[in-house]
């Protein structure tokens, strides 16, 4: 490898250990399970659009399943990874 190849893996390791908050990295063009982008985008919602203001309840898991188009069981996998990161409390 190159000096530029080397480089180029470390700032993408680096993107990848930042956007996963040191989580278990992804390898690259592998796909995040459907509760993971459903968390992700509810999480966007809450801290990033102020759809939801602290203290608010959330729609319970039949809506949010509607408004993903996903099953109830995909958005409690979603609201258990939100309470893990502490973006919510049950």
């Amino acid at each position: 490898m190159s000096v530029d190849s080397i480089t180029v893996l470390r700032y993408l390791v680096s993107i990848t250990k930042h956007r996963y908050n040191g989580a278990e990295r992804m390898p690259m063009g592998a796909r995040k399970s459907l509760f993971e982008e459903v968390s992700d985008r509810l999480s966007d919602m809450i801290l990033v659009e102020g759809k939801f203001a602290p203290g608010e309840k959330l729609p319970n898991k039949i809506e949010l399943a509607q408004l993903f188009n996903v099953g109830r069981t995909t958005v409690w996998e979603a609201i258990k990874t939100l309470v893990t990161r502490g973006v919510v409390y049950i």
